[in-house]
């Protein structure tokens, strides 16, 4: 089974890169799983279910969330509740996330800026790939679809834990969020339970802008 949340928001030069490493930083740990061996102890206690971050560019739109794959749960020889234990962790991932005095840990922040640059410096080994996101940000320059949708290297180096923390609430509240399920089990229940997560969630959703 896959699931996929999506938070869509239009591409914004001062937001590109916070928006990047959200998904990196919240998967770092949880209020219940405070670290990446407690979470994955957890996921391999669910016959080895998956959580990942991700974040892409669609036209004009910044595209980044969490995606979880996990067996149904028909194959568990021993009862466990596999959909329900993954789900129980991706909401905790996405909802209640690992914090210190309030905002994400500063230690959770500043090694995924480090990935993240490293990444946006990995661009350039790919030639083909290169050159044509060059041409797009020459060619569409002061325009959204120009913008990169990991930001730039400067941008990352000047995040801070708070800054963060307050990009990622406003993620929640404001963004498109597009849910994306494909397997088997009961799909009103699955429904009913992310309608759930997002019961008592403050939001204020702000429709994205329309490209031309």
């Amino acid at each position: 089974n896959y699931l996929s949340f999506n938070f869509v928001q239009y591409l914004d030069k001062n937001k590109a890169a916070l928006n990047a490493l959200i998904p990196q930083v919240l998967l770092r740990g949880t209020k219940n799983h405070k670290d990446i061996a407690s979470i994955k102890g957890a996921l391999d206690e669910l016959y080895a279910a998956s959580v990942e971050g991700k974040t892409f560019k669609r036209g004009e739109y910044q595209v980044c969330g969490i995606t979880a794959s996990w067996l149904a749960d028909r194959y568990s020889i021993d009862g466990t509740k596999i959909t329900d234990g993954t789900i129980s962790i991706l909401e905790d991932l996405l909802f209640e996330p690992y914090t210190e005095n309030g905002i994400f840990s500063k230690s959770y922040v500043e090694s995924e800026k480090i990935d993240l640059i490293d990444d946006i410096r990995a661009l350039i080994n790919n030639k083909n790939s290169y050159a044509v996101t060059r041409c797009k940000e020459e060619m569409c320059r002061g325009e959204a679809f120009g913008i990169s949708e990991y930001g730039d290297e400067e941008s990352v180096k000047k995040i801070t834990a708070d800054e963060l923390f307050a990009a990622y609430q406003n993620l929640l509240e404001t963004s498109r969020i597009e849910i994306f399920y494909v397997g088997s089990g009961d799909i009103n229940e699955l429904c009913e339970r992310i309608g759930k997560m997002f019961a008592d969630r403050k939001r204020e959703y702000t429709q994205p802008k329309k490209t031309v």
